[in-house]
């Protein structure tokens, strides 16, 4: 339980972060750094000043439309984690839109980019290692993937151009512009929190709980392990090694179950930078 309420409030420091990065840069500046609020700051422009006060309304009515997108696609405990944290972000965003309004930290727009995808980064980096996700452009890119055969990096450049795309239509092609390097700082950052995300690990696991441990993983973080026969150094005696390669925003959730069974379980986390033929596939 106190795990959860610690995850919780790790959820809601990020959200917090992310909900000043879009109220105190992104906004101010009309930057559309993809995502539900990059869609959201293109419809502000679109309805004009008379909005300012309603960003958080606008970023309901669509994340509504993301939701319904995504209800079919979704397990019920992610559904309910990516739900939680869009409405704290969603409440957040509207709650402290009436004092932010008047404050402007600088004239220059490029470093009210990068700051804002710096702070933005920081607050999904920390949304992501406490367990919770978004719903929005990762989810649609996640359910692209999934059935068109694509690579998930590739899908989430797909849907975060067209939100580009569309912004340089309504906002301009210099604010388009600087709005990518944007979405670029914010993509780094949150790699440097998370690992990086859409990436992939390699885990070696040794643990006398391989069982109960490989049932657990192959039905909730990846279909695909390998189980292989090796020699302890010490005394000789043969022991089982458990494979598996997973996304490095699956690894929180493999370690949680790893630590659930065996505490004391012999772990290897290596980086994967190539993966060639058949035998893998991601869920």
């Amino acid at each position: 339980m106190l795990r959860k309420i610690l995850e919780f409030l790790g959820m809601l420091a990020g959200a917090f972060g992310l909900a000043m990065a879009v109220n105190l840069f992104y906004k101010p500046m009309a930057i559309f750094a993809g995502g539900i609020p990059g869609i959201s700051i293109i419809l502000l422009n679109l309805f004009g000043e008379n909005f300012n006060d309603y960003l958080g309304i606008i970023i309901l009515c669509v994340a509504v439309v993301f939701f319904m997108i995504q209800f079919a696609y979704m397990r019920r405990e992610k559904l309910i984690k990516s739900t939680l944290t869009l409405a704290t972000f969603i409440s957040l965003v509207q709650l402290t839109t009436p004092w932010t309004n008047t404050i402007l930290i600088s004239e220059n727009i490029l470093l009210m980019a990068i700051g804002g995808s710096i702070l933005a980064g920081l607050g999904v980096g920390f949304i992501i290692l406490n367990g919770y996700s978004f719903i929005g452009t990762l989810g649609i890119a996640d359910i692209l993937s999934g059935k068109l055969g694509i690579p998930p990096g590739r899908t989430v450049l797909m849907v975060e151009s067209i939100v580009i795309s569309s912004g340089s239509l309504v906002i301009g092609i210099e604010q388009a512009m600087i709005s990518a390097i944007a979405l670029y700082m914010f993509s780094k950052t949150i790699h440097s929190i998370t690992f990086g995300m859409y990436q992939h690990k390699k885990l070696l696991i040794v643990s006398p709980k391989m069982d109960e441990i490989r049932t657990q993983l192959t039905k909730e973080v990846c279909a695909e392990s390998s189980i292989l026969m090796a020699n302890n150094a010490i005394n000789n005696m043969p022991q089982n090694l458990l494979m598996i390669i997973i996304r490095y925003d699956q690894f929180k959730l493999a370690r949680d179950i790893i630590r659930q069974y065996d505490p004391h379980a012999f772990v290897i986390a290596s980086d994967v930078t190539e993966m060639i033929g058949e035998g893998f596939r991601t869920l």
